[in-house]
């Protein structure tokens, strides 16, 4: 039966799962520095766990960012060397991609902490397409955003309340509806079966490598360990840095 490996490694969730067509393992941690230590220990214990080895895999699923650029860079590397070394498609997706609710009814903003007071935004307006690409926003502009042309109650995904707690107001607090999600990071090896991840299972508020199960192949863009780039949507703050240097 052909399996196929799932990865994110674009925000402090590093993530990776193994599934077929029946079952899906999975392990995930919460420490963001240390994403690059943590992948190849979780890819052969998932391994193990399947009893396969990697030239088994028939492809392999990509959070290509944006989110933490040395993330995304452990993410893309990996998925680079394995691809070449075992011949395997890559199937990409965007980070905010993966938080799009499944009921295409539900509008939704998502937002993950851009740092530097900004943030990564996507506005899910309920149809089967993101009514904008991700886009860098402004603290500011997001809070003008949700006050003067959103109306109602707004569904919101993404770490970006936890990250500026302090800074909302009440009355743009009320407007934002987190949605409950019981999963929780274990960093031990999970299994089960593909059919039992359905609704609040999956990770909401951050990318995640079960995330991919919600899509169908023809929703993903194919690349290949050449073509394959990370998407960081700017540059990092080293990279500014150097730019604007003499």
């Amino acid at each position: 039966m052909a399996y196929y490996l799932s990865l994110s490694c674009s925000s402090e969730v590093g993530s990776l799962a193994l599934f077929n067509e029946t079952e899906v393992h999975w392990i995930d941690h919460n420490e963001s520095l240390k994403h690059s230590d943590f992948i190849f220990v979780a890819f052969e214990m998932l391994l193990e766990k399947a009893k396969i080895s990697a030239d088994q895999l028939k492809g392999l699923f990509l959070d290509i960012g944006p989110g933490s650029f040395t993330g995304i860079r452990v993410g893309v590397s990996f998925a680079k060397a394995l691809a070449y070394k075992n011949n395997l498609p890559i199937f990409t997706k965007n980070s905010l991609f993966l938080m799009l609710p499944e009921s295409h009814a539900q509008k939704t903003l998502i937002a993950m902490n851009a740092f530097r007071n900004s943030a990564y935004f996507l506005n899910w307006d309920g149809e089967t397409q993101p009514s904008a690409s991700i886009e860098i926003i402004t603290i500011k502009a997001l809070e003008s955003l949700v006050t003067e042309k959103l109306e109602g109650s707004i569904y919101l995904r993404g770490n970006l309340l936890e990250s500026y707690k302090n800074f909302w107001k009440p009355e743009i607090l009320i407007k934002f509806n987190t949605e409950k999600c019981f999963y929780k990071p274990t960093s031990t090896i999970n299994s089960d079966k593909r059919k039992n991840l359905t609704g609040n299972f999956f990770p909401l508020h951050y990318p995640h490598a079960l995330s991919f199960l919600k899509f169908e192949e023809s929703e993903f863009k194919t690349e290949n360990w050449k073509t394959l780039l990370p998407y960081y949507l700017r540059q990092s703050s080293a990279e500014e840095l150097l730019k604007g240097s003499p």
